[in-house]
């Protein structure tokens, strides 16, 4: 399975803050975890140090305030091949879109990988929102638009399209 998707099930598990930005804790944990996955690092294995109200912070590197060129790419480069469906329906919803947003937020680049990114993600989400809705339409312009990316605000837009929807069945 894909490691963002596992870190995902590991943050929704042991509720790691997601809200951005969050002025208390800033996201550390997810920050440590994306720093881990830079390394190639797995949330499934034992050796997975980054666990909400563990003393894993003492025992890692620095504290991840921004990311480098080469981590944002590696961090990239696995949500690509994330599974969307997968976290729909194994994480707390909307904490899932929480966690693209701080993709979004965190990664943000003007590299390919985070074109390729919005493209995948927005396509996932289209199957997910009501059809035709405003944010259906909205995705299926990001995917057409070379020029247009996936942002926060989107999301936003999505969880409410996904909650209407459920209302609708």
């Amino acid at each position: 399975m894909n490691t963002f998707n596992l870190l995902c099930e590991l943050a929704s598990n042991e509720n790691w803050c997601w809200k951005f930005p969050c002025s208390t804790c800033g996201n550390i944990d997810f920050k440590y975890g994306f720093l881990e996955l830079s390394k190639r690092k797995i949330p499934s294995d034992k050796d997975w140090i980054v666990h909400r109200d563990s003393s894993y912070q003492k025992k890692l590197d620095h504290y991840p305030r921004n990311f480098t060129e080469d981590e944002k790419k590696a961090v990239l480069q696995i949500c690509l091949n994330a599974n969307l469906l997968i976290m729909h329906e194994k994480c707390h919803f909307p904490f899932w879109l929480g966690y693209l947003g701080l993709v979004l937020s965190y990664f943000r680049t003007d590299s390919v990988i985070f074109r390729k990114v919005s493209v995948s993600w927005s396509r996932q989400l289209q199957s997910i929102v009501i059809k035709n809705s405003q944010i259906y339409k909205r995705l299926g312009e990001i995917l057409k638009n070379d020029s247009a990316l996936l942002h926060l605000g989107d999301l936003e837009h999505c969880e409410k399209s996904i909650i209407q929807k459920n209302e609708i069945f």
